[in-house]
């Protein structure tokens, strides 16, 4: 079974690729304008320029290509270094009814990206036309969220990841180094990709998100960051379920919220980690690693006069998480 989800998984991603480079190829100068027009208006995409000949580079590419019979859309922001170098990639995948240009606009990972020299690729999250309860974007982390998980749809985010890594690394020069970082929905699509030994990922950081899958028990060797807003109603440290009157569980979400004690503890487990050291990062913010592991166990970060947002503000919060994020990405 697993042999056959691999090879529909190469199939997939072969269609996709030759999607994609076909546009590349077939496109002459007037559809390309277009193309670029058409992005300037893309109210979803980041705030950057859109690439084009004249702009190589600083700019951002919207790309559509074919997972399964769903046209999913990514938008690859191309660093100044890209011109001279190849660069390690950040695929950034944004929360419930979001998009990345408001990610980007919450966290400013283009922005970090123009300084630090490296990619990064916002994916859009799978939504219906017309939208029957408005925008929804939203990605299937197991039982949440949105319509990407509901049963009418239950729509397979594991391989759209890996088409989307796929099809960025042809749109800039890559170094090889492929990161996740995810915020909220985004968050807990990370954590599935953990739990479940998915995604050409080296490393991945969660913010503001958990587990939403029967168990978690990975394999992989793979440093894992996540953290956790003390004060968040949206994504509750303590969890929640969907039969808990009041609780974003059952107001908004249709699922159950693994709490974050919980989801800590089976990823230690399954590093098989002994013990964990905990200390204070800056005023706020703690962080708890772990030791005494066979496999990277994973690093916890807890800001405790923080709610359901991305956090860049050191002087109020102590942390800056995309600065955090990359930091501890770059690394791996």
């Amino acid at each position: 079974m697993r042999r056959h989800r691999l090879r529909r998984g190469a199939i997939v991603l072969a269609a996709a690729l030759l999607v994609v480079l076909a546009g590349t190829e077939m496109s002459g100068p007037a559809v390309r304008g277009a193309r670029a027009a058409a992005a300037a208006l893309d109210e979803r995409a980041p705030r950057t320029a859109v690439c084009s000949a004249a702009v190589p580079v600083d700019c951002t590419r919207r790309v559509d290509f074919p997972v399964g019979t769903l046209t999913r859309t990514a938008y690859v922001y191309r660093p100044p270094a890209a011109a001279t170098r190849s660069v390690p990639m950040v695929v950034v995948a944004h929360g419930l009814r979001q998009s990345p240009r408001v990610i980007d606009d919450m966290a400013g990972w283009t922005t970090l990206a123009r300084r630090e020299g490296f990619a990064v690729t916002f994916p859009l999250g799978y939504w219906t036309q017309p939208e029957k309860y408005g925008y929804q974007a939203s990605w299937n982390a197991g039982t949440c969220c949105g319509p990407a998980s509901e049963r009418w749809d239950d729509v397979d985010d594991l391989p759209t990841m890996d088409v989307t890594v796929a099809v960025a690394k042809t749109l800039y020069p890559s170094d090889g180094r492929i990161y996740f970082a995810g915020f909220s929905n985004g968050a807990m699509l990370g954590f599935r990709l953990q739990c479940e030994d998915r995604g050409p990922f080296r490393a991945l950081v969660a913010v503001h998100g958990t587990v939403t899958t029967p168990s978690c028990a990975p394999r992989a060797a793979r440093p894992f960051l996540v953290i956790h807003a003390l004060q968040d109603a949206v994504v509750p440290y303590s969890g929640c379920t969907s039969s808990q009157a009041g609780t974003s569980c059952r107001r908004v979400l249709n699922a159950d919220l693994m709490p974050g004690r919980s989801a800590l503890s089976a990823l230690r487990a399954a590093s098989g980690c002994t013990s964990t050291s905990a200390r204070r990062f800056a005023a706020h913010t703690m962080i708890v690693t772990s030791s005494g592991c066979v496999r990277p166990g994973p690093v916890h970060m807890t800001i405790d006069n923080a709610g359901h947002d991305w956090v860049t503000d050191p002087v109020r919060y102590g942390v800056d998480e995309t600065r955090v994020a990359w930091e501890f990405l770059r690394t791996k």
